[in-house]
Order: C-alpha cells, then structure tokens, then sequence
C-alpha cells in the first residue's frame, strides 16, 4: 500500500518523551537519516556527484558526505537550498 510506512521511516506523530535527553538525541538522530537518505536520492536521481553538489552550495563534497550519512545536522535554509539547487539541475 502506498500509505503504509515501512519500519525505517520515523514516525513523526508518534509519543516522544522530550525531558529524555537520549529519547531526543535518537529521534534528532532519525530524522537526519531520513533528511541525508532524501538528499542522497535526489542527487543521485539528477546525475551530481557530491563533490558538484558541494561546489553549487559552497560547501566540501565531505560536508555533503556528512548530510547524507546524517551525521551532521542541516538547517532548514540548507536544507530548501540544496532542493533549490537539485531543482535547478
């Protein structure tokens, strides 16, 4: 079914005890997968490497490698900028 989620996809609605510092570092965790997996797939469905992603952005293709792995947290304006730029592509 299209609606179903699958067991990797983070739940966004669901109960989330936020005075549980590990319970909000897992979840923030999660949702950088999620964001970097997004990113990953986008560039790869438009043919650009990281390193020429990088360089549209102003940023190391390592810097790139860290979104897409979720290691490293992406703000929102970043975020809409790299759709901007895969858009544009």
């Amino acid at each position: 079914m299209c609606c179903q989620q699958s067991k990797s996809q983070l739940d966004l609605f669901a109960p989330l005890d936020f005075t549980n510092k590990q319970a909000r570092h897992d979840y923030e965790r999660q949702v950088n997968q999620q964001v970097g997996n997004l990113i990953r797939t986008l560039r790869r469905k438009h043919g650009i490497t990281q390193k020429q992603l990088g360089e549209m952005l102003g940023v190391t293709y390592q810097q790139i490698q860290k979104y897409e792995a979720g290691r490293s947290g992406i703000s929102v304006g970043c975020f809409n900028l790299i759709l901007k730029v895969l858009m544009m592509c």
